[in-house]
């Protein structure tokens, strides 16, 4: 739909909506009585038609919002929510400090979790520990393609329920995300699965386990709302689950609405017909047209996705021989307005990255007062710190070395990822304005995914990366790709060779104590953000749109969906 006709649209709209609404009349003592029992009810929307609910089989995110149906209609032992973990329905999330994870001198562990007495699966089933063990079995069942991208079942030794409430796993070395087991709100995890519900077919026909109905239309949990009916190609509609055992939500009724044209959100949005989006969904400037136009609501950051775009600078035999040069990656950063970019291209959607790590993440504020460098734009500091490494500013306004010839290199990045492209292209402008000639390229699909050619890339190339702990192991030295290696390494794009580096990652994901890991991780931001291997520019993350009648959202999703309210 062109733009022209949007604002069309979105008056035809509204329109409609006060034409189909009934003459006003007197308000009668009965008329409240009846509206103070009416069901509390809101109305979501997604970009997508999803045709599941579980986020283990939606690899990549193909069908947006999936996470967050799985976040209102699941509960785990614990939950991720609010930058850390939160007891769901286990007593207490496992720590070192209450003695619910134990580290043993030999690098093994053992972890334990208690459920809360009398917790229910959404059918009055009982939730025991015989479902933390369907789950165990499920997941590191090899021949089971569920759980098939999920690390963390490789960690584990053994495991074993004493009782119906206490769930014991031992552990083959010290893994730093164990808490997330059986957890809710996390990329990875195993969310516990009913085995009344998913062991017939399990042992009759274990391919046939991510078609059963429990995925979709016969979906079962422990969450805060259950589903009530589902509607392909239209809307799914859940209710509040009464034994929820955090509490029973205040909302008593959720219509989730599948609407994939952007307008057509944009439209329901404006006219009141829809109160909130969940998962991807507007881009940044069409999220600005609706908060200059909405008054009826608001916009809050979405950082579960937890991804940076950044643009990685060759290490290895680049051309031009200059991107070595530490101090002429610290100007090429300072000559970036980074945050124009971010104002112009995800407006309400991101931030400034300086740190590797996200907004969200627990470490994140600590990291980014103490160890984190900061580049400001600062495009004649940039000139300056040229010339500081013989570079002159010739009279055609190029910047040439001192052998008279120009400084210029290519920027390239994949297609398929609009605002990468509009990064790329504003990247470029803002270094031709102190003299450095950039020219880019958009990597076609079918060379995507030539390992050698994206490993040999001359100058620069931009791309997404992880924005928590998890990122961290793209950028040790081992995962380099490398001739001999056959081009087969999966991370550190830059080739950017540091032992010290290297040693600091290692002992990341061996470091159980919150507090002694985040110092490692602020050791690693002061390295990334001094020697400048990548440049970080704007985080990827979204944007939830929603109404103003709805109360106690917070930025980090549906993970508190039980305490959300309505206006009165």
């Amino acid at each position: 739909m062109s733009k022209s006709i949007v604002p069309i649209v979105l008056a035809l709209t509204v329109i409609a909506t006060a034409c189909a609404t009934p003459p006003t009349r007197q308000t009668t003592g009965a008329d409240r009585g009846a509206a103070s029992t009416a069901p509390k009810r809101i109305v979501v929307a997604i970009m997508a038609d999803p045709p599941i609910v579980a986020k283990i089989l939606n690899p990549g995110s193909h069908w947006r919002g999936v996470e967050h149906l799985e976040a209102l209609l699941d509960a785990g032992l614990t939950r991720g929510g609010g930058g850390d973990r939160h007891a769901e329905l286990a007593e207490a999330v496992p720590t070192v400090e209450n003695g619910l994870w134990k580290v043993n001198p030999d690098g093994t562990m053992e972890m334990r979790w208690t459920l809360k007495d009398g917790v229910q699966w959404q059918d009055g089933s009982p939730f025991t520990t015989a479902d933390l063990i369907f789950t165990m079995q499920v997941g590191m069942d090899q021949d089971v393609p569920l759980f098939s991208t999920d690390p963390l079942f490789d960690h584990v030794a053994s495991y074993e329920a004493p009782d119906a409430r206490t769930m014991v796993v031992r552990w083959k070395d010290p893994y730093i995300e164990a808490d997330t087991l059986f957890g809710a709100g996390d990329q990875d995890g195993g969310l516990p699965l009913p085995k009344h519900l998913l062991e017939t077919t399990y042992n009759s026909d274990k391919q046939a386990l991510p078609d059963d109905p429990y995925f979709n239309q016969a979906h079962i949990g422990a969450g805060p709302f259950k589903l009530k009916n589902w509607e392909q190609g239209s809307h799914l509609t859940m209710t509040a689950y009464d034994h929820y055992v955090l509490g029973r939500p205040k909302i008593d009724e959720i219509e989730v609405r599948f609407i994939e044209d952007a307008s057509t959100l944009q439209a329901n949005l404006l006219a009141g017909a829809v109160d909130m989006t969940l998962g991807r969904n507007l881009s940044g400037p069409q999220t600005l047209e609706v908060k200059q136009r909405w008054t009826d609501g608001d916009t809050y950051l979405d950082y579960s996705s937890a991804s940076i775009i950044d643009t990685f600078v060759q290490l290895r035999d680049p051309d031009p021989a200059i991107m070595t040069d530490v101090t002429f990656r610290r100007a090429a950063l300072t000559a970036l307005d980074r945050q124009s970019m971010v104002e112009a291209l995800a407006p309400g959607q991101s931030d400034v990255a300086n740190s590797f790590i996200a907004p969200n993440q627990p470490q994140y504020r600590a990291i980014q007062d103490r160890y984190t460098v900061k580049y400001p734009y600062d495009p004649k500091k940039a000139v300056e710190m040229m010339r500081g490494i013989g570079y002159t500013m010739a009279a055609d306004n190029t910047m040439r070395d001192g052998a008279g010839q120009p400084l210029g290199w290519q920027v390239r990045t994949t297609g398929g990822d609009d605002l990468r492209e509009k990064i790329m292209l504003t990247s470029a402008d803002n270094w031709k304005q102190v003299g450095m000639t950039v020219n880019t390229y958009v990597i076609p699909r079918q060379q995507a995914s030539d390992r050698e050619y994206r490993a040999n890339f001359s100058a620069m190339e931009i791309v997404r990366q992880p924005a928590d702990v998890r990122g961290l192991k793209n950028l040790h030295s081992r995962t380099t790709s490398l001739p001999e290696n056959d081009y087969a390494g999966t991370g550190n794009r830059s080739r950017y060779f540091n032992p010290q580096l290297d040693d600091l990652i290692d002992k990341v994901f061996v470091t159980i104590p919150l507090d002694q890991r985040r110092e490692m991780m602020g050791q690693i931001d002061h390295i990334l953000t001094t020697d400048l291997p990548f440049f970080m520019i704007m985080y990827g993350g979204g944007t939830y749109l929603v109404n103003h009648r709805i109360k106690n959202f917070q930025s980090d999703g549906p993970w508190n969906a039980y305490q959300w309210e309505l206006a009165s």
